[in-house]
């Protein structure tokens, strides 16, 4: 399969939009979208797609030009994700040399960047310093790295082995052993490990490495018979209707006090809530296929992910820190977000019309390099000669 997945865009970019409104500090805009599904947001979905596709991509270069080309196409992928990580750390930067006090907001997360400025850019290039908004990135970074080691080791000892090594992995989380590991650097300002648990969250990019080599295979995905389609439904509702106030089963599940429903740490609540959604959604990708025609601002965003993520969480960044200073008034919300989206979908255009005029000069150089480098043939008696005598 060679062309892209749409419908795959078009959920990719749905997630940044509800990252963005989710990271808005205005609680009124994103009071119907904080895990609207249920006790879910849109960073498992947004990690589950990143590793869906980097399974699709990591099989399909490997039976195209075998281990090495997916390595070194990972490779590149990871370089590229951490140099971006090290674009937002210089841009908080940026902000903690000369706009600290205009930034009130982010006193507490930039406070180690204006102080501390080498220690922190040190623990930065070591992914030892995440602030708040920015500690995404650094994880995509070392999932990246371990996808080749990932697909090495399943294809000697499987995927169930592999899979068996990620659960307990996260079962492992739960053990507090990432508070462990940075607790005596704990008083150091400028290590933050980020809020995401690593040993929890790999699951679910495994998880979705493996599902995308499945899809890229075009193997048969988990099917389900009729009650346990029934009870996966009824449970993705209960859920659903326990999260909201609005509910009479929202006293049932207190998600403040319950660790099963931890999003940093994975809780098994949180994770099962997680699965059952994935797959009801899986169940409409027909229909959001379709959709992706329609939908096209979503799929641009979608397709150009990374740098538009990363344009989205500066500007959340900012807005973070300028919000106690900005109007109060009922429109403030809602036109910093209009603008914040806004800025998203044209930056994913721009970037799609550079892509595709670049696609387009090379397909025009091609047939050019091609008629230089073809042998030229001689015509005349002589070379009817030479045929001849051939």
């Amino acid at each position: 399969m060679s062309r892209r997945v749409e419908g795959i865009d078009l959920l990719r970019g749905l997630m940044l939009v509800l990252i963005a409104v989710n990271h808005s500090p205005f609680a009124e805009v994103r009071r119907w979208t904080e895990e609207s599904f249920g006790f879910v947001s849109a960073a498992e979905g947004f990690v589950f797609l990143a590793a869906f596709l980097a399974g699709m991509l990591f099989e399909r270069r490997m039976g195209r030009g075998g281990f090495a080309e997916a390595l070194a196409a990972t490779r590149a992928r990871a370089t590229k994700l951490y140099r971006a990580h090290l674009a937002m750390i210089a841009f908080a930067f940026l902000l903690a040399r000369f706009f600290y006090v205009h930034l009130e907001g982010l006193n507490h997360t930039i406070t180690p960047l204006r102080y501390q400025p080498v220690e922190s850019a040190f623990a930065a290039f070591l992914l030892l310093f995440q602030p708040a908004l920015l500690d995404i990135l650094p994880m995509y970074v070392v999932f990246s790295v371990l996808t080749p080691v990932v697909f090495w080791a399943a294809g000697r000892l499987g995927w169930g082995v592999v899979m068996a090594v990620s659960v307990v992995g996260w079962m492992f989380s739960h053990l507090q052993v990432k508070e462990w590991l940075f607790a005596p650097e704990r008083e150091l300002a400028f290590i933050n490990p980020g809020a995401f648990d690593l040993f929890g969250w790999q699951l679910i990019w495994m998880a979705g490495l493996w599902f995308g080599k499945r899809r890229e295979r075009g193997e048969r995905m988990p099917r389900f018979g009729g009650p346990t389609r029934g009870a996966i439904v009824a449970t993705a509702a209960f859920l659903f209707l326990a999260r909201h106030e609005f509910s009479p089963f929202h006293e049932f599940i207190d998600a403040r006090n319950l660790w099963t429903l931890d999003k940093w740490q994975l809780g098994p609540l949180r994770l099962l809530n997680f699965a059952l959604s994935a797959w009801l959604v899986a169940g409409l990708m027909p229909l959001i296929d379709r959709a992706a025609a329609t939908v096209r601002p979503l799929v641009w965003m979608g397709r150009q992910a990374l740098p538009v993520f990363c344009v989205q969480v500066a500007i959340s960044v900012v807005l973070d820190g300028a919000a106690p200073g900005l109007p109060d008034a009922w429109w403030t919300g809602p036109a910093c977000l209009g603008g914040q989206i806004g800025i998203g979908v044209t930056l994913a255009r721009w970037l799609e019309r550079r892509d595709r005029l670049s696609a387009q000069r090379a397909r025009q150089v091609q047939p050019k390099e091609k008629s230089v480098h073809e042998p030229q043939h001689e015509s005349g008696p002589k070379a009817r000669r030479a045929a001849a005598a051939e």
